[in-house]
């Protein structure tokens, strides 16, 4: 797996959740800014969290994968974790399944977050 970076998140992103390209504002983000693209993406976590969507697993697997395992380039880190967690720590379903499904360090991080 090549580290995640600014310019292949979007392919990271529709590999796990092809589902988000039909999600609001998908085209409007993609390729103009990372950081927005990847909130957008938090947010559309959040909607298949409310829908109790089945490919939520698949999302925080990769999540866990991500951020445990190393696999974000150091420079883009602060603004994957950053856009994901702080966009997740606004819903209160959101912490809940986040803090379920989030294991190691991804859930040391994200319960910081919501402190």
């Amino acid at each position: 797996m090549k580290k995640i970076n600014q310019e292949n998140i979007y392919d990271y992103l529709d590999e796990v959740a092809p589902e988000f390209r039909n999600y609001k504002d998908y085209t409007m983000w993609y390729h103009e800014n990372p950081s927005l693209h990847i909130g957008n993406f938090a947010t559309f976590i959040i909607v298949e969290i409310e829908e109790r969507k089945e490919g939520i697993k698949k999302i925080f697997s990769f999540i866990n994968e991500s951020i445990n395992n190393e696999m974000i380039e150091e420079d883009f880190k602060n603004i994957f974790i950053g856009q994901i967690f702080e966009t997740l720590a606004e819903s209160k379903q959101a912490i809940k399944i986040t803090q379920k499904l989030l294991n190691g360090e991804a859930l040391k991080i994200f319960n910081l977050q919501v402190e």
